[in-house]
């Protein structure tokens, strides 16, 4: 019986493996000996893959956890759509962070990207190459600038690029 659940790290002393475990798509690839550290990125990723694989069904999409944070001390955080404002990137760490509607903010992993942001839900609307906005918290489009909902309606970082006007426009009208 197969389970889809299942993730097959390649553990071993030799690095002249790693390219049969990529070729093998491998979840991960582990170097004896392991570190905690090293275990810990592994369940770490695993966990983030596993929660942003739950299906989003009707309103108990906003009552699931769905997107896992988890800060430089790996404290890990569940956060609902409805908590989430919008993602910054900080270019001076060179990471995301999540700020959320009561302005708590929220550094993601290092390896986070922009598309595994998006993959976690539709709501996610990339709106320039730094930010990406929850549809859910915009009230309004204003020229080139997203105004958020209460009590987030003073933020005025959130320019619209361009290249991902149409994009966000598309999203905004089919709410």
């Amino acid at each position: 019986m197969e389970k889809p659940e299942t993730k097959v790290v390649f553990y071993t002393g030799h690095e002249k493996y790693m390219l049969d475990a990529i070729r093998h798509q491998a979840f991960d690839y582990l170097m004896k000996p392991p570190t905690e550290q090293d275990l810990s990125q592994i369940m770490t990723r695993y966990y983030e893959n596993k929660l942003a694989g739950i299906p989003s069904v009707g309103s108990n999409a906003e009552q699931l956890p769905i997107i896992l944070v988890v800060n430089a001390m790996n404290e890990h955080t569940t956060l609902r759509i409805s908590d989430i404002a919008y993602f910054r990137y900080n270019q001076e760490r060179k990471i995301w962070e999540t700020i959320c509607m009561d302005g708590a903010i929220y550094l993601l992993r290092h390896r986070t990207t922009a598309d595994v942001i998006l993959n976690y839900s539709t709501d996610f609307v990339q709106i320039h190459k730094r930010y990406i906005v929850n549809i859910n918290q915009i009230k309004k489009i204003q020229e080139s600038a997203c105004i958020l909902m209460e009590p987030m309606e003073s933020v005025t970082e959130l320019r619209i690029s361009k290249n991902y006007r149409t994009q966000l426009m598309s999203a905004f009208y089919s709410l």
